[in-house]
């Protein structure tokens, strides 16, 4: 995780909802899971890509989860933020 700007928000790992997908899954099958495209899927996989709140929310959201379950410290930069 890293701060993007003071006050303006955090960015989260993209790798990070790759988890929850079988290693051997294909990215066109997790792109349909994530309402995205396979291209998308197959740069997560090759570089570090970062999500901002919203793209990290919307796809957790498309995977049925929140985006807690798949960056534990969700809240907890929420708050430091806003404080």
């Amino acid at each position: 995780m890293r701060k993007k700007k003071p006050g303006i928000g955090y960015l989260y790992p993209a790798k990070d909802l790759l988890r929850f997908f079988p290693p051997e899954a294909n990215a066109a099958d997790i792109a349909e899971a994530l309402n995205s495209n396979r291209a998308t899927v197959q740069r997560w996989r090759g570089r570090n890509i970062m999500l901002d709140e919203r793209r990290a929310d919307r796809y957790a959201c498309a995977m049925g989860r929140h985006p807690f379950e798949v960056w534990p410290q969700w809240f907890d930069l929420y708050w430091e933020v806003a404080s």
